[in-house]
């Protein structure tokens, strides 16, 4: 593992994203995209390089007198050739203040681009947050004055602002603010001692950012992490016969869809129910499937907000046009809450019919003899599994979550105990099923930073690697699942893997686990698992416990008010009807 790595590395990695965009998807690139890609090879490597580094840091606007590079010559020469060339504007306080209002024009327009220095990327099942290049400013709710206004203030520093206001040195740099927002833009650039630094062609990038990753919360960063080896990646075939993204439209599409989630978080932070509805009712209908997903999970989103805004009338008509769970599940809810249960009925019944996922179905049956209940029609209760529950009253402790205070509560007890949630049993699955997540399938790895195949929680992954999903379970019922098991811990620590993570295995707790969990019982687990591999990797209990000499339990820890959730509950039954151990550790406090 390198500790450092050679000066423009950055600046490699872009070159390497824009020649595969180049040789991959050229037939799909635009006018523009294409000129971009020639324009920047046509640039001196020092203005390469300073472009690529406005990329990677948080913007939008950037002082030039920060702009200090070891590997970068001449800055203020770069920064006019990218200024000539439409890389950046480089405004000084000479340039005319239709200028400066172009400042807040194009902040509002550019999509994002991401801090390798602030923000990482762990490679785990996260939905990675941008930064906004256009965070600082919206120009359909302020004027264009007042976002070119806020975006140059945000550069100055606290002693700045006063010699602008030529003000005592008291004030907060919040108060300083406000006062320097009462003056012209032109008397506020005519006081500043730096250039400020926009980068323009964002949409263009975020295009090739999209095509090589396949999304836009993935960037430079992932080079980074990996050639550092801090999340480096699994080596698999990358098929070069298919593409992820077909033809133009399927690409705008997407980049739109991720336009649209990225401004409904903008719009959830201060929620309004006109604006929500009016945004929801906006949205491109014939779209690809994939973009449509992303959609449907940003309407899930709005509607929810709107639940809890009371407006349920709102929220029940966005879920409707939802193809995504919990959107039926949400319906459901807010439909009985209405008193409407023929509707509710009708939709449970299609849920029945045809489930989304488990989730779903076991909901729906619930629900059902809850309708028939208030229609006070015959109805039979489901069986609803009754977990073992262990009271303790325990000494609270403000530094320590409730979580911890059970672990230690066992430790006492001379167990040993194991925080584990979710990543004992889908972590022992990812080891067992390294291989067959990443075996060479036709289309489904276009990119060398995937955590797993494009078709993982697809039903087409089970059906299309069943012999090698076979023979995982042929190693369980012969015991060489262990062997597997260590070989891959041993030898792809610390490789991405949609399933493993790695800070919460280490060798000690796998050779127990190994030792003590019953092979029957991890073979039980993991086709629970195959069976909704999105869904079904969550909601296992807090911990695991030995007992001296043998054996093992799963412990789920709730503390006060707490209760368990549905996919929790799920495994519940499934673990009671499976004999495999495990009970809910109920916590209240002590007085």
């Amino acid at each position: 593992m390198p500790d450092e790595l050679p000066i423009g590395y950055y600046h490699t990695n872009f070159c390497k994203l824009l020649a595969f965009v180049q040789n991959r998807y050229h037939d799909l690139l635009t006018h523009a995209e294409r000129a971009c890609i020639d324009d920047f090879h046509d640039l001196t490597p020092d203005a390469q390089r300073l472009f690529v580094r406005l990329l990677t840091r948080k913007g939008p606007l950037y002082r030039s007198d920060r702009l200090a590079y070891e590997e970068i010559g001449e800055t203020e020469k770069a920064l006019d050739e990218l200024s000539s060339a439409g890389f950046v504007f480089a405004l000084s306080r000479n340039d005319g203040e239709h200028e400066w209002h172009r400042i807040g024009v194009s902040n509002a327009e550019f999509p994002e681009a991401a801090d390798e220095e602030s923000k990482g990327n762990n490679g785990l099942d996260t939905e990675a947050v941008e930064v906004s290049q256009a965070s600082a400013v919206d120009v359909s709710d302020v004027s264009v004055e007042g976002a070119a206004k806020d975006a140059v203030l945000a550069l100055l520093t606290r002693h700045e602002l006063i010699a602008l206001l030529k003000t005592g040195g008291t004030s907060r740099r919040s108060q300083l603010v406000a006062e320097a927002t009462k003056l012209p833009v032109a008397a506020i650039v005519q006081h500043l001692p730096f250039r400020v630094v926009m980068t323009r062609r964002l949409q263009e990038v975020t295009c090739f950012r999209l095509l090589f990753f396949g999304n836009t919360h993935q960037n430079l960063t992932e080079f980074v992490l990996r050639d550092l080896g801090v999340a480096p990646y699994e080596t698999y075939t990358i098929d070069e016969t298919s593409r992820f993204f077909t033809c133009r439209d399927h690409v705008e599409e997407v980049r739109r869809a991720y336009e649209i989630s990225d401004h409904c978080h903008r719009l959830l932070e201060t929620p309004d129910v006109t604006h929500i509805e009016r945004f929801a009712g906006d949205f491109p209908e014939q779209i690809s499937v994939r973009a449509m997903r992303l959609l449907d999970r940003t309407r899930n989103q709005m509607a929810r907000q709107l639940e809890r805004m009371q407006a349920e009338d709102a929220a029940l008509a966005i879920y409707q046009q939802s193809q995504t769970h919990p959107a039926r599940e949400r319906q459901v809810r807010l439909l009985i809450a209405g008193d409407c249960l023929g509707d509710a009925l009708l939709l449970v019944n299609r849920m029945l019919a045809e489930p989304w996922n488990e989730d779903e179905l076991e909901f729906a049956y619930l629900s059902k003899h809850r309708i028939l209940k208030k229609l006070g029609q015959p109805t039979t209760p489901p069986v609803r599994c009754q977990p073992i529950v262990n009271d303790l009253v325990l000494e609270a402790e403000t530094d320590l979550r409730v979580e911890e205070l059970v672990r230690r509560h066992y430790e006492q007890q001379g167990y040993q105990a194991h925080y584990v949630e979710n990543a004992l049993f889908p972590g022992l699955f990812g080891l067992l099923f390294w291989d067959v997540i990443f075996s060479h399938q036709p289309g489904v790895f276009f990119n060398e930073f995937q955590r797993g195949p494009v078709d993982m929680f697809d039903s087409r992954f089970v059906s299309s690697r069943q012999p090698l999903i076979d023979e995982c379970f042929i190693s369980l019922s012969s015991g060489n699942y262990r062997h597997r098991i260590r070989s891959t811990f041993r030898h792809k620590f610390p490789a991405v893997n949609y399933f493993v993570h790695w800070g919460m295995l280490d060798e000690v707790l796998l050779e127990t686990c190994l030792d003590r969990i019953p092979a029957d019982h991890l073979a039980s687990v993991f086709r629970q698992m195959l069976r909704d591999l999105r869904n079904n990797r969550s909601g296992f209990p807090d911990l695991i416990v030995f007992p001296p000499g043998s054996g093992y339990e799963l412990i789920e820890v709730k503390g006060p008010g707490d209760a368990l959730q549905k996919h929790q509950r799920r495994w519940f039954g499934h673990f009671e009807r499976e004999n495999i151990p495990a009970r809910v550790a109920k916590v209240e406090y002590a007085s």
